[in-house]
C-alpha cells in the first residue's frame, strides 16, 4: 500500500509540474492568488437509508482581507451500503473574480449528483468521489442572461492516522487528495480542463460529531479563453459535523 501511495503521490506533482509548464508557454499568461476558504460541512442522519447533507463556505482574498465568494450546497443522500452512496441536491455560488477589475459579484446556480465510495487498506482509509454539475453562470457582459455548462470531477482521497492503526477520535491525521475538473457543453470551446486540486493537509477528529480538517490546496485552473491561467495557493479550515436526526426506537 505504501508504494501505491507513493506512487499516487509522485502523479499528482508530476501532474502540477506539467501544468505549470504548460501554462508558461509564452502565448499563454498564469496569475497567482492566495486565498483563504472557510467551511462548514454537516451530514445529518434522517434514518437507516437517507440522510441530509450541506455545506457553506466564505472565501476571501489574501486569505482573510476581502471577500471572494459566498455559497451554499444543500443535497438528500442514499447510504447503498455502509461504504457507497449518493447525494444529489442544488447549490449557489455568488463570487468576485480572482482578478476583480470591475466589481462584478457573478451569480451562479447548480445542480449536483455524486457518487462516493470508500475502503481502507491497512492503516490508509481510501475514498473516490465522482460529481456532475449542471452550472447556471451568470453572463458578465448581459447580465441578465445566464450561460448553461456541464462538468465532471473526480476526487480522490487519502486519509492516514499519525499514530494508531486506525481513525480514531482525539488522534491527528493526515490528508492527501486530489480532484481534477473537465467541462462538457457547447459553450465549452477551448477548456475542457477546467482544473486540478492538489490537497495536502491534516485532520484532527474530536468525537463522532466533530472533526476539523486544515489543507494546503494547490489550484490550478484554464480560463475560458484557454491561453489564461490561474494558479491560487489556498489555506482551508473546514469543520465537520455528523448528526443523528432519525427518530430514535426502542
Amino acid at each position: 500500500m505504501y508504494k501505491l501511495f507513493l506512487r499516487l503521490f509522485f502523479v499528482f506533482i508530476s501532474f502540477q509540474i506539467s501544468s505549470s509548464a504548460f501554462a508558461q508557454n509564452p502565448a499563454k499568461s498564469t496569475s497567482e492568488f492566495n486565498v483563504g476558504w472557510y467551511q462548514y460541512f454537516l451530514n445529518a442522519k434522517l434514518s437507516k437509508k437517507y440522510f441530509f447533507y450541506f455545506d457553506g463556505a466564505y472565501r476571501a482574498f489574501d486569505f482573510y482581507k476581502a471577500t471572494q465568494l459566498i455559497s451554499f450546497r444543500p443535497g438528500l443522500g442514499y447510504q447503498l451500503s455502509s461504504s457507497n452512496q449518493l447525494l444529489a441536491g442544488y447549490a449557489y455560488f455568488g463570487s468576485y473574480a480572482y482578478q476583480n477589475t470591475d466589481g462584478f459579484f457573478r451569480n451562479e446556480h447548480r445542480f449536483f449528483q455524486q457518487f462516493q465510495t470508500s475502503s481502507s487498506e491497512g492503516r490508509v482509509n481510501i475514498s473516490h468521489r465522482l460529481r456532475a454539475e449542471e452550472r447556471f453562470i451568470q453572463n458578465s457582459t448581459k447580465r441578465e442572461n445566464y450561460n448553461f455548462t456541464l462538468r465532471l470531477r473526480y476526487q480522490f482521497n487519502l486519509q492516514i492516522p499519525l499514530w494508531g492503526k486506525e481513525l480514531k477520535p482525539h488522534r491527528p491525521y493526515l490528508i492527501l487528495a486530489d480532484e481534477f475538473f473537465v467541462n462538457f457543453g457547447s459553450g465549452v470551446v477551448l477548456n475542457y480542463f477546467d482544473q486540478n486540486r492538489l490537497i495536502l493537509g491534516l485532520g484532527y477528529k474530536f468525537n463522532s460529531k466533530y472533526n476539523l480538517q486544515i489543507h494546503y490546496i494547490n489550484v490550478f485552473i484554464q480560463r475560458a479563453s484557454g491561453v489564461n491561467f490561474e494558479k491560487i495557493h489556498t489555506l482551508r479550515v473546514a469543520f465537520f459535523h455528523q448528526l443523528d436526526w432519525s427518530r430514535k426506537t426502542e
